[in-house]
């Protein structure tokens, strides 16, 4: 699904809603007995006690909009703002995961996870419902950031990242006050803002 939202934010704090929004999906899929975790810096895995690597479930999207483009040209006006937020949420949901033909990696889906489909429309409340909660406290980023890490799976781990054609391999080590990652590589602390994270095994497993 794809929510429009128009968020009173400046440009540069919008990429808290993806973060918010991760939140407020796995809080969802918890409620309804699937324990998802968060693969910083968008995505929810599940693992059973056995799995290492967790399985995707779902992925997470926020692209911002502005329709003020002769004062962004100009630097004048409200530039400094965005107008509109496009939040895209791709849960895997009544369907088996070899549906979803991806055989370089391993995935999830609802059914996979319950052992039955559910009903798509209370689905769709649950995670309004988890949406609403969270975005509205976006303010407060502080406090998404702790349930953020109550709720993750990449803290700690030794993860590969992929940004700007660069790969980076170390320990994810925490987040900044803005949700950035912080990577513990050879070379020093990196401040991560974006990259395709990958999990990789840990030492001895």
């Amino acid at each position: 699904m794809s929510l429009v939202l128009r968020p009173k934010l400046p440009s540069h704090l919008t990429p808290r809603i993806t973060q918010a929004a991760a939140v407020g999906v796995a809080t969802a899929l918890w409620s309804l007995g699937v324990e998802a975790r968060i693969k910083w810096p968008n995505d929810l895995l599940v693992a059973k006690p056995d799995e290492d690597m967790g399985r995707k479930i779902c992925g997470i999207l926020a692209e911002t909009g502005t329709t003020n483009l002769s004062a962004k040209r100009l630097g004048t006006g409200d530039d400094n703002r965005v107008d509109f937020v496009v939040l895209g949420i791709g849960l895997n949901a009544n369907l088996d995961p070899e549906d979803l033909n991806v055989p370089d990696r391993e995935v999830a889906t609802l059914r996979s996870e319950l052992g039955r489909d559910v009903d798509l429309i209370e689905l769709l409340g649950t995670l309004l419902s988890g949406l609403d909660v969270e975005l509205g406290r976006i303010e407060d980023f502080g406090a998404v950031l702790d349930d953020w890490r109550a709720l993750d799976c990449t803290l700690g781990k030794l993860v590969r990242v992929e940004r700007f054609g660069e790969v980076l391999v170390g320990r994810a080590a925490d987040l900044t006050p803005e949700g950035a990652l912080l990577l513990e590589t050879p070379e020093g602390t990196v401040k991560l803002f974006e990259g395709e994270v990958e999990h990789l095994r840990q030492e001895g497993t």
